[in-house]
């Protein structure tokens, strides 16, 4: 499909207006009109809208397969799970818009919900965050970032790879999953009956991601004290 520079725009702007509103409507309303706040305080307020409460965290380990058997652990963490008004917008990126750069101009306008690593990467935001269970009971992990990232690259690999985003799916059986990621709008189909996301050839890509477990706060979960890092990595101060 292609669009032209206003109707890309026109998608960018509704995805940030959706946002806006979304937070607008959790914001108590007040008769005297406040000033606009200057840089550094909207700075710190960003960085203080991204910090999450300690009950809604989740978190979850496991190891990205490089070839066997060579792996590398990971950890990914999520602050908070992305709203419905979040789906709907997201689903009408990919359902309108094809260019990766475009799509993840539209994604950095989404709060960081939460971020994922490699042991020895980098951190990267999330923008968005769905869990959902199937008919047939399958739980299935949907994490979406605005960076594209060849993540099992480690250190090696450029700093957000060229322009575009990064689609994780990860399907449990019981407690442990499995996923693959994608970074090509072409893998990426919209389930129109309730404007999920999901990878189209899933069951044909082998495991990239492995071993997934959901676990609790405590040592060795790095992730915890690196999320400066990911705030840093969009310009959030």
């Amino acid at each position: 499909m292609v669009l032209d520079y206003r109707h890309c725009t026109a998608l960018i702007a509704a995805a940030a207006v959706s946002v806006s509103a979304l937070a607008a409507a959790q914001t108590p309303s007040s008769s005297a009109p406040e000033s606009a706040a200057p840089p550094a305080e909207e700075a710190a307020e960003s960085r203080a809208d991204a910090a999450a409460d300690e009950s809604t965290v989740v978190r979850y380990t496991g190891s990205v397969v490089r070839s066997m058997p060579n792996t590398r652990p990971f950890e990914l963490r999520v602050n908070q799970w992305s709203s419905e008004g979040d789906r709907e917008a997201v689903a009408r990126l990919f359902q309108e818009l094809d260019d990766p750069a475009t799509v993840a101009e539209a994604l950095s306008k989404m709060p960081v919900i939460g971020g994922f690593r490699t042991i020895d990467g980098r951190a990267n935001p999330i923008r968005y965050a769905e869990e959902v269970t199937a008919a047939d009971g399958t739980r299935k992990l949907l994490i979406l970032s605005d960076r594209r990232v060849d993540y099992w690259e480690g250190d090696n690999a450029p700093s957000a790879v060229a322009e575009g985003y990064t689609l994780m799916e990860i399907r449990f059986n019981g407690e442990n999953g499995e996923g693959i990621a994608t970074h090509g709008a072409e893998d990426i189909v919209v389930d129109e009956a309730t404007s999920s996301l999901g990878i189209s050839d899933f069951d044909e890509q082998p495991s990239e991601l492995i071993g997934v477990t959901r676990v609790e706060a405590g040592e060795g979960f790095e992730l915890d004290e690196m999320m400066d890092d990911v705030l840093d990595a969009v310009g959030i101060e």
